[in-house]
């Protein structure tokens, strides 16, 4: 697959906002979180008036997904493990969440680049 750019990697760099490393950042693609849905940000911010880091979400969504499966399954292991393997549509804050073949997840995430300094969504 040709991009027609260089990708960073799979890991966001957003914490890298000095000069240099955004300079040598410039038009690189990398696989990042998608960003929160908006009325998880403004329910966020109501409650602890700051805007939801970039982690935020992904923490939120892990502890909610543990937290369904335990209502519907059960709070021991094994049934947790079990109802994760069978979560569909889970509404969270990142987007919608379904346990596929194997009981891997499919999660949202986004395209993003570096340009002009900044960190952009690659539409």
């Amino acid at each position: 697959m040709d991009l027609g750019a260089e990708i960073l990697s799979i890991e966001s760099p957003e914490f890298e906002t000095d000069e240099v490393s955004l300079k040598l950042m410039e038009g690189m693609w990398y696989v990042a979180p998608a960003d929160v849905c908006r009325s998880f940000a403004d329910s966020y911010h109501e409650k602890y008036n700051v805007e939801p880091g970039m982690a935020t979400g992904n923490i939120y969504d892990a502890i909610m997904l543990i937290v369904e499966a335990a209502e519907k399954y059960g709070p021991d292991r094994d049934s947790i493990r079990v109802g994760l393997e069978n979560i569909k549509e889970f509404s969270g804050a990142l987007g919608s969440y379904s346990s596929g073949p194997e009981g891997i997840f499919q999660v949202p995430a986004a395209v993003k680049m570096v340009k002009n300094g900044k960190f952009i969504f690659v539409e």
